[in-house]
């Protein structure tokens, strides 16, 4: 049953393709084979581009910080895994130096706040 709609939602093209295919794992397994070095190309291009991203002078921090989360949103989507501590300090990389008092408080929150949960 899955097979078939499988093969009922793929294009003709990729339909001929898998005709042959009895299970709807090796379908799976050859899609994955076919598509999923895209995903992890396009993941590194979405890192890569958020590595380089920086907040132009005169820019709104708040279109910044949407691009920057469109980045985040993007990389997750196609397979990486970044926890929160290091989407933060990946954000935090990307503002305007006018911003490092911003970045030491955030930082010495975090901080203590870890250590606050360490002691309990």
């Amino acid at each position: 049953m899955a097979r078939c709609y499988m093969m009922a939602s793929m294009s003709t093209v990729l339909q001929a393709q898998h005709e042959d295919y009895i299970t709807a794992r090796q379908i799976m397994d050859n899609l994955e084979d076919m598509f999923g070095s895209q995903a992890a190309e396009k993941c590194r291009e979405v890192l890569s581009n958020l590595i380089n991203c920086r907040q132009k002078a005169g820019s709104s921090v708040k279109e910044h910080m949407l691009k920057v989360m469109a980045y985040l949103t993007d990389a997750q989507s196609n397979g990486a895994d970044i926890d929160a501590e290091s989407q933060l300090i990946m954000i935090f990389e990307t503002l305007l130096k006018e911003y490092i008092l911003f970045r030491a408080t955030i930082n010495l929150s975090t901080k203590q706040n870890i250590t606050m949960i360490e002691l309990m």
